[in-house]
């Protein structure tokens, strides 16, 4: 029957000839845990649809939606401008004049040069 010297002496050969292989397992397994983890923070920083890339997309966002403010204000603007040439006379005088070169008859043009 084995004593507990024998089992002693058994563990120390045992570390004596496998502690080098144990050792370099380790050290493979945490490279090989490194390596993941930076393949990891890699691909979420730079990948397809990485950080970066989201970065990237919601400046793009903020840009259509500053448009999208930009271009509701001028539809307003352009809406109540209609509204005025609809039930304004002298409204829809001005547009004749500036935007079609209307001149009523008998009005005297004078034209300047720049």
């Amino acid at each position: 029957m084995p004593t507990l010297k024998t089992h002693v002496n058994e563990g120390q050969k045992f570390l004596r000839y496998r502690a080098p292989a144990l050792m370099s397992r380790r050290r493979l397994g945490r490279t090989g845990l490194i390596l993941v983890v930076f393949y990891v923070i890699v691909g979420f920083v730079a990948g397809e649809n990485g950080l970066l890339t989201w970065l990237a997309l919601n400046g793009a966002v903020q840009d259509k939606r500053t448009e999208v403010a930009r271009l509701e204000s001028e539809i307003t603007t352009e809406e109540d401008r209609l509204e005025r040439v609809r039930n304004d006379p002298h409204e829809i005088e001005v547009v004749a004049r500036v935007e079609f070169d209307y001149t009523p008859p008998n009005a005297e043009i004078y034209v300047f040069e720049k």
